[in-house]
């Protein structure tokens, strides 16, 4: 008799063997960061705290990442602190000289430091704090730190407050309490003490606490600050980077041309040469290009930032197999008012309008202009209608530069946009403050589109712009305290705060639209 309950048996054992074999699954992944087991720690908050040890218990294995540069003490203490990794346990030494203050609240921050040993996850929120007095402080204060010139958020900044009110304490030893921004540029500092405190913040690059560095940017207060009841106060801190000096990183010599080159833009400088007449230059972004286009080697001084420099500028002839420049067109589409620009490689000393020919019958040139900031460049003016293609051949020898160079003829072509096409804007600016410099500029991205100093005989201001690309713009408005037309930062060996700075965001610029904008400062 056929045995089917066997067979089936078989058949099932079959179908197993071949089935896809499957990983075991590990489950959810761990997001978890390691948890403080309380009753197996030492009690947080607590009192009369007289220890030489405090020891920290996890509900998982952990792993200490740079403890020494995470870990931060505040108030400080006067030897280091070691930190020591059992299995869960984190264990605090203080040294066995250490004298703790009396009747002070102290907190531990542990930043990014301990971490679970199997995903990596960073335990942020642990804060450990302890009295060596009858009770624990609770004063609180918070605030934001902000770029001083951008005004966006910066993060890990250390923000700190000094008993000391010395102004020298801030260069020299580590702050009394201290805290860290986060990516919103937020802080806040907990378990204070009453009293009076300087307030500073500081991009803590050697991370030693304290300013010493000129290239760590920082912040203070004009004045100390009283913490004394329970009130939460609030801070906004702008940050910059002291300016450098002005000096001559490098320069280039080469007959009848020398070319300075400076660690930041040259603002205001005088130049004088005994033979003056010879001499052309332009002033770049972060460059002085000085020209002797005379026969006699010129002997000049440059005077900037009550700083001189004295140099000879060689005569020049150039070789002839070099006579020959490159003029090239600035903008081939332009907008109502503008002039056609056009640039040679050298100063240019003379221009044959003669030479200069407009294919097109319907526009006419009028006026040939050098540059007044650069002997390179030179702008037309004239009759040139809009929507229309215009074509300009300028013939050979037409444009004469230095030591006798001159062009090869070419053909340009440039157009105007119509109107119907570009934006106006008027603006009006409330508030200014009277017989008070400004820097006033319109930012299209981070592009200045349009810049101009002046002083507010009244306290509005109305401009008007009539042809802008459609974008988005926005307006800074600078406080130029020191009328150097630029912006300065703070000056911390003078006590003088950075320099005032507005940014206003303003509506959509569009085609062919009149917008009208206020904003009050």
């Amino acid at each position: 008799m056929f045995d089917y309950r066997g067979f089936i048996i078989i058949i099932c054992l079959y179908c197993i063997s071949c089935a896809n074999i499957q990983g075991i699954s590990g489950g959810p992944e761990d997001k978890k960061p390691p948890v403080l087991v309380e009753h197996n720690s030492s009690p947080n908050y607590q009192v009369n705290f007289k220890d030489k040890e405090i020891v920290l218990a996890f509900d998982e294995w952990i792993k200490m990442d740079n403890p020494f540069g995470n870990i931060s003490i505040s108030p400080p203490t006067e030897f280091p602190v070691e930190y020591k990794l059992k299995g869960k346990r984190v264990i605090i030494q203080f040294d066995e000289r250490e004298q703790l203050k009396e009747k002070t609240t102290y907190t531990i921050q542990f930043g990014e430091s301990i971490k679970d040993i199997t995903s990596g996850n960073v335990q942020r929120t642990l804060r450990y704090v302890f009295s060596t007095g009858d009770f624990v402080d609770s004063l609180i204060i918070r605030g934001k730190v902000v770029d001083g010139f951008t005004k966006k958020s910066k993060d890990k900044i250390l923000v700190s407050l000094y008993k000391l009110l010395d102004d020298t304490a801030f260069q020299k030893i580590k702050p009394f309490y201290f805290s860290w921004t986060d990516t919103a540029g937020r802080f806040v500092m907990e378990n204070l003490s009453p009293g009076t405190y300087n307030l500073f913040a500081l991009e803590d690059k050697n991370q030693n606490y304290f300013f010493d560095q000129t290239n760590e940017a920082f912040a203070f207060l004009p004045q100390s600050i009283e913490i004394s009841d329970s009130s939460i106060q609030e801070f906004l801190l702008n940050v910059s980077t002291a300016s450098i000096p002005l000096l001559i990183k490098d320069r280039k010599i080469k007959p009848g041309e020398i070319r300075f080159y400076f660690n930041a833009k040259l603002s205001r400088f005088k130049l004088n040469c005994d033979i003056h007449d010879s001499i052309k230059y332009v002033n770049l972004k972060d460059s002085l290009l000085v020209w002797n286009y005379g026969s006699h080697e010129a002997n000049c001084i440059l005077d900037y930032e009550n700083k001189k420099d004295t140099f000879k500028v060689q005569s020049f002839e150039l070789p002839l197999n070099d006579s020959i420049k490159i003029i090239r067109l600035d903008k081939t589409l332009l907008k109502p008012g503008e002039q056609p620009t056009f640039i040679m490689n050298y100063p240019i000393v003379n221009i044959i309008k003669d030479s200069l020919q407009l294919l097109d019958s319907f526009s006419m040139i009028n006026n040939i202009k050098l540059d007044s900031s650069d002997p390179r460049i030179f702008h037309l003016s004239g009759d040139f209608p809009l929507n229309n293609q215009h074509k300009l051949v300028i013939q050979e020898n037409a444009v004469q530069g230095l030591h006798h160079t001159t062009n090869q003829s070419d053909t340009f072509a440039f157009r105007y946009l119509d109107k119907s096409s570009l934006a106006r804007l008027n603006l009006n600016i409330e508030n200014l403050q009277l017989n008070l410099p400004y820097i006033f500029q319109l930012l299209n991205g981070e592009i200045v589109n349009a810049e101009f100093n002046f002083e507010a005989t009244e306290p509005n201001k109305k401009m008007f712009f009539n042809n802008l690309y459609p974008g988005n713009y926005r307006v800074r408005l600078i406080y130029d305290i020191n009328k150097n037309e630029k912006w300065d930062p703070a000056d911390y060996v003078n006590k003088i705060q950075a320099e005032q700075i507005w940014y206003f965001d303003l509506p959509d610029l569009r085609a062919d639209w009149d917008v009208d904008v206020s904003i009050k400062l």
